[in-house]
């Protein structure tokens, strides 16, 4: 991991976004420390969807001719950002607008490279207006702010919207808890158990795989839990190579089912 690491991206600064996301291919690049997460997240479309994810810390992000640093919190990884490059301002923007003319050669050309952060409001510094320059009511109008200048609005006046796409953003986020060694066990023993008892006596080998599970589950990059199995011993046993009598046990589950 290299603290000083750089990468030229576009952000998109989203006031209607309660969380940060980054994309994947960033984070690999920029090599730092992630860790996986599951997600619920609710947008226009759809509420509490269900996605892995990953989750950063420490990451810094700044303007393209400035050298203040704006310190992201908490950013999670997606692999894609759903925003158009076409609406990207340029200088060709601002000249299109006679109140913004003037800002022209203030904004930059446009840059080889994606959309690779989405900033919401959890990120309040990134957001904060410095300077807002407005036209008429159906005008757009431009802003600084620490990261830059964006102009909000038709990037184009002359521009026939039918046939073109259209990108709403509200997202919200929850993440969701890494399930307790005790309800894991529930889950597992209701695969297996027919009946349900009040009273069931528990045994030191049951308190022993409880502390085991309980320090050793952890959630994989997929999303999946991995736990380990309640093996007596400290090193495991040579376990003889059983697949065909389970492929023969599934056979005959699946003519149950």
């Amino acid at each position: 991991m290299d603290p000083d690491r750089e990468i030229l991206t576009y952000a998109l600064l989203d006031r209607q976004s309660d969380s940060t996301f980054i994309l994947e291919d960033l984070v690999t690049e920029l090599d730092v420390d992630t860790q996986p997460v599951q997600l619920k997240l609710s947008t226009m479309t759809a509420a509490n969807t269900g996605i892995a994810s990953k989750t950063a810390s420490g990451l810094q992000v700044r303007g393209l001719n400035s050298e203040a640093y704006v310190k992201l919190q908490h950013t999670y990884t997606r692999d894609f950002i759903p925003v158009e490059r076409s609406h990207i301002p340029t200088k060709r923007t601002a000249l299109q607008w006679p109140h913004l003319k003037h800002l022209a050669n203030k904004l930059p050309p446009l840059q080889d490279c994606e959309v690779g952060l989405l900033i919401g409001y959890d990120c309040p510094s990134a957001l904060a207006p410095l300077e807002v320059v407005t036209g008429g009511e159906s005008e757009p109008f431009t802003q600084r702010t620490v990261l830059g200048r964006s102009i909000i609005g038709s990037a184009n006046p002359h521009l026939d919207r039918q046939g073109h796409q259209s990108f709403v953003h509200r997202v919200t986020v929850n993440e969701m808890p890494t399930p307790s060694a005790t309800n894991v066990l529930k889950v597992l023993e209701s695969d297996f158990n027919e009946k349900c008892y009040e009273d069931k006596y528990v045994s030191q080998d049951d308190v022993r795989f409880m502390q085991l599970l309980s320090d050793n589950i952890r959630q994989k990059e997929d999303g999946h839990y991995e736990m380990p199995l309640p093996f007596k011993d400290i090193s495991p046993p040579s376990l003889p190579n059983n697949k065909k009598l389970a492929t023969i046990r599934l056979q005959h589950l699946k003519k149950k089912l």
